[in-house]
């Protein structure tokens, strides 16, 4: 039983492309949130440079605990400029980032990327924070048909 000023931590975290800090995001022009399916996306018009990133606080998850993060996301049929690796990054705390690249593919569904970004979160948050991303930076095509759907944060293998 928890006491009254215990905070519940969490298995699993779901965000929504809302809760995100997409460069060029506000701007119409560039991205725009659409309803796809049961929900509501983040869509990419165009943009050069790909920088999309988002916190949680530590508090949240369960200490000394490995988790994953997962981007769903999809590329549309008219989707262009997607020739280079998108890098994923993850930060707990002041820690050394943890990075994958995966490409990513025209697909009709939704599907998961990256297939490997882990992370323990420490024995004690201490008001620290996890920050995630995902960026293309290195091409120099422009770039569109990207939607993002959610973001998972999740457990690896709960009992």
């Amino acid at each position: 039983m928890q006491s009254a000023g215990a905070k519940t931590k969490c298995s699993k975290i779901v965000l929504n492309p809302r809760a995100l800090d997409i460069v060029w995001g506000g701007n119409n022009r560039y991205w725009d949130y659409v309803k796809d399916q049961q929900s509501e996306c983040a869509m990419l018009k165009s943009v050069c440079w790909l920088e999309v990133s988002g916190r949680v606080d530590l508090d949240k998850l369960i200490p000394s605990t490995d988790y994953q993060i997962k981007f769903s996301v999809r590329l549309n049929e008219n989707a262009s400029g997607w020739d280079k690796d998108v890098i994923f990054k993850a930060r707990v705390g002041y820690n050394v980032a943890r990075t994958t690249r995966c490409k990513l593919i025209k697909n009709k569904q939704f599907y998961e990327v990256p297939n490997e970004l882990t992370f323990k979160t420490p024995k004690k948050s201490s008001g620290g924070r996890l920050s995630f991303g995902m960026y293309e930076i290195e091409g120099q095509a422009w770039k569109s048909g990207l939607l993002i759907e959610k973001i998972t944060i999740s457990q690896v293998n709960p009992a």
